[in-house]
């Protein structure tokens, strides 16, 4: 039970770890530091895993 719930707690800091990085890429874009590419190969990759 134990590390089923360590796994839980893994998986919900990638989740916030990707959605701080969609974040950042999305105001690096809004700023023009960012092309579209870029941010549509990021999300293509996080909705591959």
């Amino acid at each position: 039970m134990k590390d089923f719930q360590n796994l839980q707690a893994g998986e919900k800091e990638q989740t916030t770890f990707e959605i701080q990085r969609v974040i950042l890429l999305y105001i690096a874009y809004k700023l023009g530091l960012v092309k579209k590419v870029e941010i549509e190969k990021v999300v293509k990759e996080l909705i591959k895993d």
